[in-house]
């Protein structure tokens, strides 16, 4: 695990993050879960994470993969079943400082029902967003496999899928009073899907986060995977090369007002036959104080533009940052499939 020192700003700044954390670790063949040692105060943390599936499959209960912060000193991570293949995940835990009014609540549920709600502490609706991960049975990429999360009221979470199977999600509630959210709505039944944004946002200062189910049973292929993604002040863009299946989506806006430096990197791609790609970034980031976060609702982190029909391993995708001007992707080895993908980079230097 990576520990940062501080980078100051003057004290007129509102400066609620302690310190931001990353990580490798992998689920190795033949094994369901990993643990990586920390050291965090767990009711202020949060977490982020990506993966890579290196070995080739389609599986989702071997490549669906949970993360959560278990305690003060442990983040976990795991999947429903123990393929024959490494899962290599790289994660990032932002912590918030002590004396900050910034809460994170934590929390496991078993989806026994096509909804689920789950009672949270009081946070505000316009300072609050869920994070959620989750393991999930079944050989092929159907609607089982995308949850929704939605804070409903000031005391409820409420988890969403359209049929329910061997799900167990692991969710996180961050409320922050120095950050402004807003909640939307939408559904794509299509190849493109545009949400006006009212009112308007700062484009750099804005970090957006998203849920989706789908509506109807049946499978998903990976040409029908959405991608979202900030395109202007005013729109969010969701997008995919395939109209296979109907999402329903839960996008939270998240405002720092000079908090956090947001860069929003859309229709990237690793070619057919790669198995890595890099994304310029500019300005420069922070090393120590960034993370990288997909624009994808669920289980896959990426769009197959080559053969739509094609899920599995050319989907999930591991990012990094490489340098202060760069960022990296990683998947499995030379897969037969282009893949298309958005990310965002966000850099919390502003607020340590």
């Amino acid at each position: 695990m990576t520990y940062v020192i501080p980078f100051k700003l003057p004290a007129a700044a509102v400066l609620d993050i302690k310190a931001v954390y990353t990580g490798e670790k992998t689920i190795a063949a033949l094994s369901k879960t990993i643990t990586d040692s920390i050291s965090v105060t767990k009711n202020k943390s949060f977490l982020v994470f990506q993966y890579e599936a290196d070995f080739s499959g389609d599986d989702p209960e071997d490549m669906t993969v949970w993360g959560e912060i278990t305690n003060n000193t442990t983040v976990t991570f795991g999947r429903q079943d123990s393929a024959n293949g490494d899962i290599i995940i790289r994660y990032w835990i932002v912590e918030f400082k002590a004396a900050s009014a910034a809460t994170v609540q934590h929390g496991s549920k078993a989806l026994a029902s096509a909804t689920e709600n789950v009672t949270i502490s009081a946070v505000s609706l316009t300072n609050a967003f869920p994070l959620i991960s989750w393991e999930v049975d079944g050989t092929n990429l159907n609607d089982k496999d995308f949850v929704s999360a939605e804070i409903t009221t000031t005391t409820n979470l409420q988890l969403q899928v359209k049929r329910t199977s061997v799900h167990t999600v692991k969710w996180q509630v961050i409320n922050c009073p120095n950050w402004t959210v807003k909640k939307y709505t939408s559904t794509i039944s299509g190849t493109s899907q545009n949400v006006t944004l009212s009112p308007t946002v700062t484009q750099a200062e804005t970090w957006i986060v998203a849920t989706a189910r789908t509506t109807t049973e049946g499978p998903v292929d990976g040409g029908g995977v959405p991608q979202f993604n900030l395109t202007s002040s005013s729109n969010i863009n969701i997008y995919r090369d395939d109209a296979n299946q109907t999402f329903y989506f839960i996008i939270y806006v998240i405002e720092g007002a000079g908090k956090f430096a947001v860069q929003h990197q859309n229709g990237e791609t690793i070619a057919s036959g790669a198995s890595t790609g890099s994304t310029s970034l500019s300005p420069n980031i922070s090393l120590t104080n960034s993370l990288l976060y997909m624009g994808c609702p669920g289980v896959c982190q990426g769009n197959n533009e080559t053969n739509t029909s094609a899920a599995g391993e050319c989907l999930y995708i591991k990012h990094k940052i490489n340098s202060v001007s760069q960022s990296g992707q990683e998947r499995y080895s030379n897969p037969a499939a282009a893949v298309r993908f958005s990310f965002q980079s966000v850099d919390f230097s502003a607020a340590i």
